[in-house]
């Protein structure tokens, strides 16, 4: 499994990352790779902004097993509106087209709306006059598809509640207050609260516009949340590392090592026939069958550490910490639950783990 990336933390009421993966490129993350890029940020709800045609692009999110989901070919300008959240991911591209695309995330209230999903692939296409058509709205956000034919105008404003972010979905020259403005794909402009901006379109041919109202202010957390997520100023404290006996050090190599070939079976024969797998963001998986599907790809150098252990009779557990070569911070923990088996080997009944604190 590649190293641990935190997902796009924000501070503020939007931000804006773009990603560009070459075709067959891999990309662990903006920290390694420079794919995640940031382009706009100020003051989580997530929508991407598709740019351009697309390959299928694989994401592999990481917790102690793999879990693996396949993003289907993309539409340039079309966009999605999915719940947002803390993740760590690699990315494949996995065909010969590059896929770029935006990532949106909003650190706004929800204003009592439910986690949503939308996918809007339809453009305006060719247009008489400048149009607008609303095409998802909440409590928190309104987006809004815009097109300005060559030589109109279109006006932007902004209530005193509310502020808007302007994404281009094709190359353009267009002119604000007197000012040009060259846009290319891709490219952002805010506009603040209470404002009211004309844009005309100074270029030969139409050019459509995702207008993004954030309809909401920053989130306030409650004191005790609020308290809970602050990045604490002092280190978390790993504790020290136990030496295990034989038989139950088995258990964690063959772990490790089954998760580094992307041995799904291999990983499955170390659990019970009725164990289960549960780990962050994924879901609760029972048996070795479904166990074995958590895993089908090589993820990495996972390294096991044991920070303490119990056995009594046929019972046992192992509470430890997880991480890879390059993780930052503290890693991960897990608890093994154990149950003899019937040829005298420790299997793992229930195998448990959480990320960790943010490093």
């Amino acid at each position: 499994m590649p190293r641990l990336i935190p997902s796009l933390a924000l501070s503020a009421a939007a931000a804006m990352f773009v990603a560009a993966l070459s075709p067959r490129a891999s990309a662990e993350g903006q920290e390694t790779h420079g794919v995640y890029q940031t382009q706009f940020e100020n003051e989580s709800v997530t929508a991407y902004v598709y740019l351009s045609e697309s390959s299928p692009v694989r994401f592999t999110h990481q917790g102690l097993r793999t879990h693996v989901v396949t993003r289907q070919p993309t539409t340039p300008g079309g966009f999605r509106v999915s719940r947002g959240g803390d993740e760590t991911h690699s990315a494949e591209n996995l065909c010969a087209i590059a896929s770029d695309f935006l990532r949106v995330e909003f650190k706004t209230d929800a204003a009592g709306a439910a986690a949503p999903f939308y996918r809007d692939t339809r453009p305006l296409g060719t247009a008489a006059k400048t149009t607008t058509d609303v095409r998802f709205t909440n409590g928190q956000m309104r987006i809004t598809r815009v097109a300005i034919p060559a030589g109109q105008m279109a006006e932007i404003a902004t209530t005193a509640n509310a502020q808007a972010l302007l994404i281009a979905l094709g190359v353009a020259t267009m002119a604000a207050d007197g000012t040009a403005l060259p846009l290319q794909v891709g490219q952002e402009r805010w506009v603040a609260s209470s404002r009211r901006k004309r844009l005309a379109n100074v270029g030969a041919s139409q050019i459509e516009l995702l207008r993004i109202d954030v309809l909401t202010s920053a989130a306030v957390l409650e004191p005790a949340m609020a308290q809970q997520l602050a990045p604490s100023s002092v280190p978390e404290a790993v504790p020290p590392a136990v030496s295990l006996p034989p038989a139950l050090d088995r258990v964690l190599r063959d772990y490790e090592r089954a998760w580094r070939d992307g041995n799904g079976p291999g990983l499955a024969a170390l659990f019970t026939d009725d164990g289960f797998a549960a780990q962050s963001g994924s879901p609760v998986r029972q048996g070795r069958a479904a166990i074995a599907q958590g895993i089908t790809r090589p993820g990495g150098a996972l390294q096991l550490t044991a920070y303490a252990f119990s056995v009594s009779d046929t019972l046992g557990y192992i509470v430890g910490g997880y991480r890879y070569p390059q993780s930052t911070g503290p890693g991960g923990r897990f608890v093994l639950a154990l149950r003899m088996g019937a040829e005298g080997r420790w299997l793992i009944a229930a195998d448990l783990d959480n990320s960790g604190p943010r490093p």
